[in-house]
């Protein structure tokens, strides 16, 4: 079995933002009904994170982090960029419209 003692804790800041990145999509898609347009805004959510993160660490780890965080955004934005437009949402709009939701009484 995997133990994390082997993983660097570089991979273990990015899987964090990666999780909060999707847990954070999950919430906008249960609770705002707003749904991902493409797999990749998780990556754009994670990058953010992970550049705020950034004054966390020490001087000479700052500019990897810059130059990693900036690679990633370039690749998720030509991959949102490429999609084609006919292709279906990841997750389709709910039926009914959710906005004015009141409580049953």
């Amino acid at each position: 079995m995997y133990e994390l003692k082997y993983t660097s804790t570089k991979n273990i800041r990015v899987l964090a933002a990666i999780c909060w990145a999707i847990w954070k999509a999950r919430n906008k898609a249960s609770f705002e009904f707003k749904w991902l347009k493409h797999p990749a805004e998780i990556i754009c959510h994670a990058c953010s994170f992970l550049k705020f993160w950034t004054g966390l660490h020490k001087e000479e780890f700052q500019a990897q982090i810059r130059d990693g965080v900036d690679v990633l955004l370039s690749v998720a934005c030509q991959m949102i960029a490429n999609q084609r437009q006919d292709l279906p949402r990841l997750l389709p709009p709910p039926t009914g419209d959710h906005s004015g939701d009141q409580e049953l009484e």
